[in-house]
């Protein structure tokens, strides 16, 4: 029995265990294996009351119990008084502790869940200047909310937004931001709203989204910028140039095609209506975000086709931005505010686009297929005259930036060098 065999043993032991981290079992063959308490993850946020209260005795009573009261007069907090979120960190510490003898929150794992369930590579050298994983954020202070954000570049140069994707954070640019600065932009990259420590009340209607990143602008003092968005960045992206063209001086979209395409396209075609199934199921209540609570952060690394791109220390802040529903509630709305909008808003004509536009597009993307942004099809969303540039990338799929960063880097900077005099801060 191998390795990969013995943790899926372990994980069905799992299953059916009352209090699934006080099995023996798993605990041994965590031992057995070295493995952090990652693995387990999808466990441990799936806690039921009997779990929970295990975890709360655990820490007053247990083996770890000095050292996990210490730990918590740090915090400010008591373990028996906290709520379920923070109970089920405070356990996966306690549990991390006991097995590795590590205060560290664990690294995420992948949920062997089939035999198909990829493999989290270990760290590995990185190929060019990245945005540090603690780096700290500014606070957008808006109408709208506050958001925090990344901000890079000198002060004088032109703004350039850039808009991340589901289920993804602003340090997706993280191979972007140093670049983009280095060429002289004004960088900014929020996490957008429901994401991380930004504002998660409101509309998550995609024109509302919108509407964030014109606040946005003006927090950062900024007439027009360039806009540049990934996955549901993109369709946001797509979206103020459509409604606020006065504050987009240029478009960039990565994988991820014109809102009015795709549910044109939606509506004809069953196959790209099968890869898009999910935008069906993140309508029903409370499943979506216990799916995604549950399943993140291996979500990324099997939605891409560069699965070598990701790493445990690169995976860790998407593990803990998602560790419960309530952290996965504001991403899934955008889903949720997408198809009723769409809905609602059907057949209303929107204004073409006429500013400079850039698709790069991952060619193995699993989820949308790159007819959605042909020639033939964009013409739907753009105005006469304007045709689009397009920048095939064959080494990477739908987490194109993530996936093969160096050739992004260079379709991007080389566009915008292109473009010089229509991105020139007015």
């Amino acid at each position: 029995m191998d390795d990969r065999d013995r943790c899926q043993e372990a994980w069905n032991a799992a299953e059916d265990s009352p209090i699934t981290l006080a099995d023996a079992r798993v605990g041994v063959a965590l031992r057995q294996l070295g493995l952090d308490t990652g693995f387990f993850r999808v466990r441990l946020d799936r806690g039921t009351r009997a779990e929970r209260e295990y975890l709360r005795a655990m820490a007053v009573d247990g083996d770890a119990g000095s050292a996990s009261g210490a730990i918590a007069e740090r915090m400010g907090r008591k373990v028996t008084s906290l709520d379920p979120a923070r109970a089920r960190l405070i356990g996966n510490r306690l549990i991390a502790h006991r097995i590795t003898g590590s205060w560290r929150t664990p690294s995420p794992g992948w949920p062997p869940s089939s035999a198909g369930s990829p493999r989290i590579p270990e760290p590995r050298p990185t190929t060019g200047p990245m945005v540090r994983q603690d780096r700290r954020m500014e606070i957008l202070h808006t109408p709208r909310g506050d958001f925090e954000a990344i901000v890079d570049g000198p002060a004088e140069g032109p703004v350039l937004l850039l808009l991340h994707g589901f289920p993804e954070l602003n340090l997706s640019w993280r191979s972007q931001i140093p670049a983009l600065a280095s060429a002289g932009f004004r960088v900014v990259a929020p996490n957008q709203r429901g994401y991380a420590g930004s504002v998660r009340e409101g509309s998550y209607a995609t024109a509302d989204l919108a509407a964030d990143v014109v606040a946005m602008l003006d927090a950062v003092g900024a007439v027009r910028a360039v806009v540049v968005g990934h996955d549901w960045g993109g369709a946001v992206a797509w979206t103020v140039a459509h409604l606020h063209p006065e504050r987009v001086s240029a478009l960039v979209a990565m994988n991820c095609p014109p809102p009015a395409v795709l549910v044109h396209r939606l509506l004809r075609s069953p196959r790209q209506l099968r890869r898009s199934w999910y935008i069906f199921f993140f309508q029903l209540p409370v499943l979506p975000e216990r799916f995604v609570a549950q399943h993140m952060p291996g979500t990324l690394v099997a939605g891409s086709y560069n699965r070598s791109a990701w790493n445990r220390e690169l995976l860790a802040p998407y593990a803990e931005a998602f560790a419960t529903e309530a952290d996965a509630r504001g991403p899934v709305n955008w889903y949720r505010g997408a198809f009723r909008s769409a809905v609602s808003s059907r057949g209303r004509p929107l204004r073409p686009i006429d500013v400079p536009t850039l698709v790069i597009w991952g060619v193995h993307d699993q989820f949308l297929g790159r007819e959605l942004v042909s020639p033939e099809a964009l013409r739907r969303s753009l105005a006469y005259g304007n045709v689009a540039d397009l920048a095939w990338i064959e080494t990477a799929g739908h987490f194109v930036q993530n996936e093969a960063p160096e050739e992004v880097n260079a379709a991007l900077l080389g566009w915008l060098a292109r473009h010089e005099e229509d991105i020139r801060p007015l």
